[in-house]
């Protein structure tokens, strides 16, 4: 017998795509009739739909990473939003990068302080990291139990194929920033992904057997990159 696995968008997400297409919908009907100046509209209030973003995001929050993803999306929607008003003397271009530079790193910090008990990589968890570079494991072990993921600007592979997990479920705390994380993992095991993404995506292309049992749970924040899971 096959699983069969749909991928569905959760329905503030239709929501929202529809409330967003009504409302340019309804700019250009007040452009046609000529009661509004759409292209005005459109350039200054164009932030409101990153808050709106961030704060749906903050209201289906159940963990840390999302309310962080969450409030990135509600701070940087609100500088610009600030900007196109003209209450700002600067140029937000110029602070976005070094703000958001600030942020991750905060962002790292806090994970690390609170989120894992035992960060060090050892025979049944792993530990990886890439910064503008790649790096690739190979863990065989029989009981394994999680780790964490890091890559900024660089790429990550990682095959569990050999491995097995220790009890129900492993966890990896992911954090991805204008990176890549490849992982392999064999036909035991169930995807359980948890990640909350930031223009940014998830690729499950594994095919688990009828009978696996044992889950993979990725969680944490995905900026501007991506992850595939395969087997």
């Amino acid at each position: 017998m096959r699983v069969e696995r749909q991928h569905r968008m959760h329905p503030s997400g239709h929501l929202m795509v529809g409330g967003i297409l009504i409302l340019i919908g309804f700019l250009f009907l007040l452009d046609t009739l000529g009661i509004a100046n759409t292209g005005r509209v459109v350039s200054t209030g164009w932030p409101l739909i990153l808050i709106w973003i961030g704060a749906s995001r903050l209201r289906r929050a159940d963990s840390n990473e999302s309310r962080i993803g969450g409030g990135i999306w509600i701070f940087v929607g609100l500088m610009f939003l600030i900007s196109r008003l003209g209450f700002l003397p600067f140029n937000v271009w110029a602070l976005f990068w070094p703000v958001m530079l600030m942020s991750f790193g905060l962002y790292l910090v806090v994970r690390s302080r609170y989120s894992m008990t035992a960060p060090s990589e050892t025979a049944n968890r792993i530990n990886a990291m890439a910064f503008m570079g790649a790096v690739e494991r190979k863990l065989s072990s029989q009981s394994f139990e999680g780790g964490e993921v890091t890559a900024m600007m660089g790429g990550v592979k990682l095959d569990f194929r050999d491995a097995a997990i220790a009890g129900d479920q492993a966890v990896i705390e992911v954090f991805v920033w204008a990176g890549g994380v490849e992982i392999f993992i064999p036909h035991g095991w169930v995807l359980d992904s948890r990640i909350t993404p930031v223009m940014a995506g998830l690729e499950d292309s594994s095919r688990p057997a009828p009978e696996a049992a044992k889950k993979l749970v990725i969680r944490g924040l995905l900026l501007m990159g991506g992850i595939e899971v395969k087997n």
